[in-house]
This record gives structure tokens, C-alpha cells and sequence, in this order.
């Protein structure tokens, strides 16, 4: 038997979105965690009206999405018409279900992420997460007070 031709990176990219871009989205509460203390009580956020689930964090601010331990998992970030890999230092705990991610210095700005969570009997739906990353540091506008 041959082998068909081989495939282009960039049609097998447009065949995974064009897959994504099907699935219904998932518009139930996402558990999430923001920080270091390992003891934090995770918090419940809700889409907004597209469906996004929108999330803000500081540089160097650690985060963790809970997206369903015992179903199968793939994320992506979304830049463009593009799915790229997850970013750089980010994990993915399949066996649990979380997504950990510690934005390093210069990781500023939006960050689009999604993720396709299900199972096979009852069908996969996607998970959309904008990730606003602001600095660590601000600078305090001076008033006039300060004159």
C-alpha cells in the first residue's frame, strides 16, 4: 500500500483549526488559581458573552487553570490565525487536568490559549482563555501634592 503525499505543516495546522473551530464552547464555571500558596482556595470565573473566559495576572504571577481531571486534553495558544504550541514554561498535567503556567519577565500583554477537553462517548468542547499579563511593577503618577 503507498503513502499518500506527504502533508503540509501549515494544512495539517488548518485542518486542526478548522476541527477546533467546530466544537461547541464550554460556557460552564473554570476553576482557577492565581499565586504561590500551594493552600489558595481556587476561584470560579465565568465567560464573557463570546464565550472567552477573560483572566489577568502580573509577571512572574504563577496560574493554574483546572479544566477537568479524567478527560482528555490538548491546548494551544492561538496567535492569529495560528495554533501554536502552549507558551514557553507552561505545563500541562494531563492526569490532573491543569494547566500551570508562571509568565517569565517580558510575557506582557494578551495572551489567547485554548484548550479541547472531553472524552470520546461524550464528545470534546473547547475552552477559550484570554490571559491579560500586566507588569509587576507599576509606575505611581506623581501628583502635584508631590511637587
Amino acid at each position: 500500500m503507498e503513502a499518500g503525499p506527504p502533508v503540509e505543516p501549515r494544512t495539517a495546522a488548518a485542518s486542526a483549526g478548522e476541527f477546533i473551530g467546530n466544537l461547541p464552547l464550554s460556557l460552564a464555571p473554570l476553576s482557577v488559581k492565581t499565586g504561590l500558596d500551594p493552600n489558595a482556595v481556587p476561584a470560579w470565573i465565568d465567560p464573557d458573552r463570546l464565550g472567552v473566559y477573560p483572566l489577568e495576572i502580573r509577571e512572574l504571577e504563577r496560574l493554574e487553570i483546572h479544566l477537568g481531571k479524567g478527560e482528555e486534553i490538548a491546548g494551544f495558544q492561538h496567535v492569529g490565525n495560528e495554533l501554536r504550541p502552549l507558551p514557553i514554561g507552561s505545563t500541562l498535567d494531563l492526569e490532573h487536568g491543569v494547566f500551570a503556567w508562571l509568565p517569565g519577565p517580558g510575557f506582557l500583554g494578551k495572551h489567547d490559549l485554548v484548550f479541547i477537553v472531553g472524552t470520546k462517548p461524550e464528545g470534546f468542547r473547547k475552552i477559550r482563555v484570554s490571559i491579560d499579563i500586566k507588569p509587576k511593577y507599576s509606575f505611581k503618577e506623581r501628583s502635584s501634592s508631590d511637587d
